[in-house]
């Protein structure tokens, strides 16, 4: 036996490991990325209707289409009356444009701090209704009430009101620490019974404890753990996953 198989049986024993375990463990996780890649063409190809007619702008930070194509599904089967954006994108697009399609009666609100951006997206997107908010210090809906988020005034009619389907994508991640915190404070009195929320990008660490704290302090259930995003309700009906 050569000496540099000596040493890797000593590594294995020590460790615990063996190398056709490691070499599995990077099949595995290539499959993964192959099913999600190919899942998302199959998504792209849904959805495609509802591209916008232009250029698409998709960038690092776009939600999956996989995602929305689920939200999708919602959206044709529960028919909400008020959907919650948190993030004004790619999907403010593909949402309003399935909305003209079905010609629900649908009050629609996408909110963001960045006020440029939306007047872009408001071009094509003319059944939103775009809340433009700047991001504050020490407000009351962040994590410990002195982080960040949305600066909404004591007038805006989203305090007043409920919301049946609420997608959080923002603000972004690097806008600070627990930068999308704010949505459990401000959600918490605003859901129907049959109210559904999706929360993206729920392998980082930050976007996880949010939906681990809607589950404990709303009794939200966990229905669908999706490629980076959960989706949660009170009540698990019809299920509306894709494939």
């Amino acid at each position: 036996m050569s000496l540099l198989n000596v040493v890797i049986k000593l590594r294995d024993l020590i460790l615990g490991v063996s190398k056709n375990q490691t070499l599995l463990h990077k099949s595995l996780e290539n499959d993964k990325e192959i099913s999600f890649r190919i899942k998302e063409i199959k998504a792209m190809e849904v959805l495609k209707p509802y591209f916008p007619d232009s250029y698409l702008f998709e960038t690092s930070y776009s939600i999956s289409f996989q995602t929305l194509q689920h939200l999708a599904n919602d959206i044709v089967v529960y028919r909400p009356k008020t959907i919650l954006e948190i993030g004004s994108g790619l999907s403010t697009i593909i949402i309003n444009n399935l909305l003209k399609e079905l010609n629900y009666d649908v009050k629609f609100f996408s909110v963001d701090q960045d006020l440029g951006w939306q007047k872009t997206l408001s071009k094509t997107c003319d059944l939103v209704l775009f809340k433009h908010f700047d991001l504050i210090n020490s407000n009351s809906f962040s994590f410990d009430g002195t982080g960040t988020w949305f600066d909404i005034p004591s007038n805006s009619e989203l305090l007043s009101m409920k919301f049946d389907l609420i997608l959080v994508d923002g603000p972004k991640g690097h806008e600070s620490k627990f930068a999308r915190y704010g949505i459990v404070n401000f959600i918490s009195d605003r859901l129907n019974p049959n109210s559904i929320m999706y929360i993206d990008d729920t392998h980082r660490e930050d976007e996880d404890l949010i939906v681990s704290d809607l589950v404990k302090r709303m009794d939200l259930k966990i229905v669908n753990r999706g490629y980076n995003y959960c989706r949660l309700s009170f009540v698990d009906n019809i299920n509306t996953k894709p494939f």
